[in-house]
């Protein structure tokens, strides 16, 4: 039974379905009848459904364009991103900068040191030039101290001898002041005129005592002295004994002595 029943089943399926197929209209049938079924459009019921599709277009458009806009937004960097990237480029940059700037801050340290170190040599060149030269100054200038100290010495020695031999010339010089010019005077006449001077105080002065007579220049304003260089000292004592005599007769008597003795005797 079972079995028939199963052949009976499946035998029934596929009787059903030619069936239902032969009962089912056909496509065409189908359509014909929903076009009997629906109300007929009208022209603005066209316009509307074609507005409809423009507008649902334009509805895709946008929304493909948001897509679109989404994904490109994906990739749009961070200002976060932004500020980080020229923080790490400016950083990189202010890196190599302040590195080339201390190797070139370096360079000139270097350059200026090395300029400093030949300075240095030379001032201490120049000043072992320097001190060299002055031990060379010193024992010249000491040299030359030396010399001039004994060519000082010498020179005042020559000096002293120079004035005690002027002085011996002179030993037996005397000038007489305040002796009148009368006229045209001449050497005989002023011979005359001293030894008269003379014997009026009782001392006798001969031609022959005198070896030269001549005036020499005096004070401004006043008469010429009148030296005499005498045969020897004697005559010369002869005469200053009455030094005393001719001064209160107004013609007053005195050695003739050196420039530098007569300093130091006033």
């Amino acid at each position: 039974m079972s079995t028939k029943g199963e052949h009976t089943e499946k035998g029934e399926k596929p009787v059903k379905q030619l069936l239902f197929k032969a009962i089912q209209p056909s496509s065409s049938a189908l359509r014909s009848e929903r076009a009997k079924k629906q109300p007929r459009r009208t022209s603005s019921d066209s316009s509307e459904i074609m507005d409809f599709g423009k507008l649902q277009e334009q509805i895709d458009t946008i929304c493909s364009g948001i897509m679109d806009l989404r994904e490109d937004l994906k990739s749009v960097v961070k200002k976060e991103e932004i500020e980080e990237c020229v923080t790490r480029v400016m950083t990189g940059i202010e890196a190599r900068i302040v590195k080339d700037i201390e190797k070139l801050v370096d360079r000139k340290v270097q350059e200026v040191k090395e300029k400093v170190d030949s300075l240095e040599f030379k001032y201490q060149s120049l000043q072992e030039h320097v001190t060299q030269l002055g031990k060379q100054h010193a024992e010249q200038l000491e040299s030359i101290e030396i010399q001039m100290t004994k060519t000082h010495d010498l020179a005042k020695e020559a000096n002293k001898k120079a004035n005690y031999n002027e002085q011996y010339s002179r030993k037996n010089n005397v000038k007489i002041m305040d002796v009148k010019i009368d006229g045209d005077e001449s050497t005989e006449t002023l011979i005359t005129k001293v030894s008269n001077l003379f014997n009026n105080q009782g001392v006798i002065l001969e031609k022959q005592d005198i070896m030269a007579i001549h005036r020499i220049p005096g004070r401004k304003g006043s008469t010429k002295p009148v030296l005499i260089k005498l045969m020897n000292n004697q005559v010369k004592s002869n005469l200053m004994k009455k030094r005393k005599a001719m001064k209160e007769a107004g013609n007053r008597i005195a050695d003739d002595v050196t420039k530098l003795n007569s300093g130091l005797i006033s």
